[in-house]
């Protein structure tokens, strides 16, 4: 039955996504619509649905597709997947996802990369494709380790894919930057690496996509992932569903959103090299830059002589360990500045400057701005 007056929307995903959820239920209220939301708690396509509009989220569920093809209703994809469907679109966009990961591990300085996830959806190729191509610019290959296209008679089960994922990652070189289709196959890369022993981010770095918490939080090493405004992504959602359902006319191209930018955890925390001095000191240095240290007290965590271990830091990373340090200090207190609201002295003091000044300097020098400017943009 409708409630009088209300407009009856369905919520159509094909996977459960509670902040994606949360915020279309949100503008649906806000615009006095009746949010359908049987298929969300059951996971069931419904039968005799009768309705003014949907919002789907598509994705290799061949029963939600056949729905939405015989479901005369306004309908709002929120995905590139299934383009055979002519549905207006409005995504993130998964390109700039791409390349926005493998700029972040090439600023680690990784030189071995690969690519996991279950299939060849239109957006998982994309991103791949995004991924290695801005590798292959940087003159690196990118190994892509689809279960799809390697499963062959095996069952898509999660063990079956843990046994296959961890033997090829114990496989390949490390150290190793792996980029992921979203969170849920990244935490089953973290899971294939325990499996297997392979030291998280040391030998193997994880960065997956949508920043979800349940994901992010749930292995003992954190999830650093690409942030997704799922607010964004319901707001003009449900905005031009509104515009259909009155009766207006579909968009032409697809509104792709950018992403909201890397954000770091432990699981990409590193910076890669091989040299197994310098990867002492480097991993001494991560784990202690918000500490008073100096050269005495870098050296002192590897075997080398301050003389041998600052001419491999030059040779393996161009720099001193000192300006190692200077370098993680600033990208933490970068991370501070973007995700809490924490005074600009309790950041530098928590990052290792001591007094605020330090980091003013440093990061006016790094991309000329002061710490307050650099918080606003």
């Amino acid at each position: 039955m409708h409630h009088a007056g209300r407009k009856r929307v369905l919520l159509a995903l094909a996977w459960q996504n509670e902040l994606l959820a949360l915020s279309v239920a949100g503008h649906a209220q806000r615009a006095g619509w009746h949010l359908d939301l049987r298929m969300y708690t059951t996971g069931e396509v419904p039968k005799a649905w009768r309705g003014e509009g949907i919002i789907a989220l598509l994705g290799g569920r061949r029963d939600l597709s056949r729905f939405i093809r015989q479901t005369c209703v306004p309908t709002v994809c929120l995905t590139l997947n299934e383009p055979e469907l002519a549905l207006p679109r409005i995504d993130i966009d998964s390109a700039a996802m791409g390349r926005l990961a493998a700029e972040h591990f090439l600023e680690k300085r990784f030189t071995a990369f690969a690519w996991y996830s279950h299939g060849r959806q239109v957006v998982e190729h994309v991103r791949c494709e995004e991924f290695a191509g801005r590798l292959h610019e940087a003159g690196h290959d990118c190994r892509r380790l689809i279960w799809r296209e390697a499963r062959g008679k095996r069952a898509d089960t999660w063990a079956n894919r843990q046994v296959w994922l961890a033997r090829m990652l114990a496989r390949l070189p490390h150290p190793l930057a792996v980029f992921s289709t979203d969170d849920t196959t990244a935490v089953e890369v973290i899971e294939a690496c325990l499996r297997v022993g392979l030291d998280l981010p040391e030998q193997v770095a994880v960065l997956g996509a949508g920043n979800l918490e349940l994901y992010r939080s749930s292995t003992p090493v954190p999830l650093s992932s690409i942030a997704t405004d799922f607010e964004r992504l319901a707001f003009e959602s449900t905005r031009l569903l509104a515009e259909l359902m009155a009766g207006g006319g579909a968009p032409r191209e697809p509104m792709l959103l950018p992403p909201g930018g890397i954000v770091a955890r432990r699981s990409t925390d590193t910076i890669a090299v091989e040299h197994p001095e310098v990867a002492l000191a480097v991993r001494f240095l991560l784990r202690h830059y918000h500490e008073p240290l100096g050269a005495k007290e870098v050296v002192a965590a590897t075997t080398s002589s301050q003389t041998v271990l600052y001419a491999a830091f030059r040779e393996e990373l161009g720099a001193s360990p000192m300006a190692v340090l200077r370098g993680i200090r600033l990208e933490k207190a970068k991370q501070m500045l973007r995700e809490t609201d924490q005074k600009i002295r309790s950041v530098a003091k928590a990052c290792g400057f001591g007094e605020a000044i330090n980091l003013y300097r440093l990061l006016l020098d790094d991309c000329g701005m002061t710490p307050k400017e650099y918080r606003g943009r």
